[in-house]
């Protein structure tokens, strides 16, 4: 039953075969009363009630069994008096939803359908608050509602609440799910979803089916937070929805699909991408929500400190290889585009090629991989060595034609920047070697190389000291520069951090800086160990060690770098 509420964001279908699979209703007369609401554009579960086949209790039952939601059996005198000042009946009456109880973080809603938990979601949201919802039937919401006529403000009171802390000058700037009714309340709720999303800094949008709800969750600063779990019947609308905005094909439910959305929030324009993707419980979708501001940052503005002038150094020549090491979302893009934005000049032609493009930097020639048309990095790259070009970005070298390639253009004269999925800078090496790529080629092109990670930052606004666990400090205890730290520091959780003690991220690196030593046990094909071992013997910080040096300035704590480092 629940398959059927899937298929639809109306979960009436759903419920009138709960009613026949519990002989409250024959077959005939279900497909009778769904005729007829598609005839009259009406609630079939207010004709069942209106034709006097149900009770409107028996109906609720049923709706609150396919939802997930416990049936309300109370009256006005279990109103929570406080909250019921801030609604009139009249209001309430259309909605159709009544305030029950606010108790901590959750406020507690009567509804009667599935209009009411939009709404609900909506005022949960603009007041801080998990929303929580009982099934009532519409004559028990009227009587209560009849019966409070002492009610003197309105709902917007619940809205107005929130509206410090929440902004709703979010222009979705692509198509809508109803033209004629861009306030409907399923356009309200994805809307709202996103504009949340870019108040707290999300990096990414899940929605997820599960058996019986929706799960939305964000991903911020790199770790994944619930939201909230709209009930399942909502899926095909929030996914619809989604399609519109992004021009994809509404039709489609068995194939995945990527679509791009721009939304304006405040004075910057957001782009966001977006994918689709079939599961077995429904369609998932996932959208990345591309911050402007960091296709603008500087590289000193990434966390390399005095480290900063060794990578400067290397973009500075005019032919080689760079690399930047990691694994996905350690911010190597984030990275490449720094030291684009440090090299882009009116002398410099500089070409890239993305998959996709994320960031549009200006005066930078970007193209997109598109493998329908056969446009991979490989075919990408010899392309681009015909147009001239000074600089080349690669966003990721997968395979060995495009190593080859890329290496082949660092050889002629092209400064070629890249990434490669590596645990650290010297893996780089070892890499390249398992695409074939001869020895003597990487000795002779590779400038350096860079391995990284992102930590999260402690939130200046809940600072206090603590220690951490002993097992903690033995695993920094073999860094050179262990022993240094004083009093150590975190967040305790607050309201700005999502009471997490982190607000923002910054860069841990390592910096590979080839020199005549490293291109000769490049040229020995040494093993990665000796290579690595040789540059901590000239001074290479290690990623460990640049995050404790991190840790003792106070930006993040031992916890969070061991966090990150073990995730190797």
């Amino acid at each position: 039953m629940s398959n059927d509420a899937s298929a639809s964001s109306n979960p009436e279908p759903a419920v009138l075969d709960l009613l026949v699979t519990r002989g409250l209703l024959t077959t005939e007369q279900r497909q009778q009363i769904l005729r007829e609401a598609d005839l009259k554009h009406n609630s079939a579960l207010s004709l069942l009630v209106s034709r006097g086949l149900l009770s409107d209790l028996q109906v609720a039952e049923a709706l609150g069994e396919i939802l997930g939601y416990p049936v309300w059996g109370g009256g006005a005198e279990d109103i929570d008096p406080e909250l019921w000042r801030l609604a009139r009946p009249s209001f309430w009456q259309a909605a159709p939803i009544i305030p029950l109880l606010l108790a901590g973080d959750q406020i507690t809603f009567a509804i009667c359908g599935l209009s009411g938990v939009l709404l609900g979601l909506e005022l949960a949201n603009h007041l801080g608050k998990v929303a929580d919802f009982k099934l009532a039937s519409a004559s028990q919401l009227l009587s209560v509602l009849g019966s409070r006529k002492d009610s003197h403000t309105t709902v917007e009171s619940l809205w107005e609440l929130g509206e410090a802390e929440f902004s709703t000058d979010l222009d979705i700037g692509q198509a809508d799910l109803n033209p004629e009714n861009p306030d409907s309340p399923i356009v309200r709720f994805v809307d709202y979803t996103i504009a949340r999303a870019v108040r707290e800094d999300a990096s990414d949008i899940h929605i997820e089916p599960l058996e019986r709800r929706l799960r939305i969750r964000y991903r911020i600063d790199g770790v994944m937070y619930d939201v909230y779990s709209p009930p399942k019947g909502l899926e095909a609308a929030v996914m619809t929805r989604l399609k519109l905005m992004s021009s994809l094909n509404i039709a489609e439910r068995r194939r995945p699909q990527d679509g791009r959305i721009r939304v304006r929030h405040n004075t910057r324009t957001m782009d966001i991408r977006i994918s689709f993707i079939p599961t077995a419980a429904g369609e998932r979708a996932v959208l990345r929500l591309l911050n402007p501001d960091a296709a603008l940052r500087a590289l000193d503005q990434l966390g390399l400190g005095d480290r900063q002038q060794p990578l400067i150094n290397m973009l500075s020549r005019s032919q080689g290889i760079l690399l930047v090491t990691g694994p996905t979302g350690s911010g190597k893009t984030t990275t490449l585009y720094a030291a684009l934005n440090h090299l882009n000049s009116p002398g410099h032609n500089i070409i890239s090629i993305e998959d996709p493009v994320e960031y549009r930097l200006e005066g930078i020639n970007q193209l997109a991989v598109n493998r329908v048309t056969g446009f991979t990095f490989a075919a990408g790259l010899r392309s681009i060595l015909r147009q001239d070009p000074d600089i080349i970005l690669v966003g990721e070298i997968r395979d060995q034609e495009t190593a080859a390639i890329a290496i082949q253009a660092a050889m002629t004269g092209h400064l070629v920047l890249s990434t490669l999925h590596t645990n650290d800078s010297t893996s780089a090496v070892s890499r390249l070697i398992d695409m074939e790529i001869e020895p003597f080629r990487i000795a002779e092109t590779l400038t350096g190389a860079l391995g990284q990670r992102l930590a999260r930052t402690i939130c200046q606004f809940c600072v206090e000291e603590y220690q951490p666990a002993s097992e903690v400090l033995t695993h920094f205890a073999q860094c050179r520069n262990f022993g240094s730290a004083g009093t150590f520091i975190r967040g305790k959780g607050c309201g700005r951090c999502r009471n997490t003690g982190f607000k923002g991220r910054t860069g841990i690196f390592e910096i590979m800086d080839v020199d005549d030593e490293v291109i000769q046990l490049i040229r020995n094909a040494e093993m990665v160990a000796t290579l690595r071992q040789h540059m901590m013997g000239k001074g290479m910080m290690t990623l460990e060690e640049d995050g404790w040096l991190k840790v003792v300035r106070g930006l993040t704590s031992p916890d969070e770098i061991l966090r990150v480092i073990r995730s190797r």
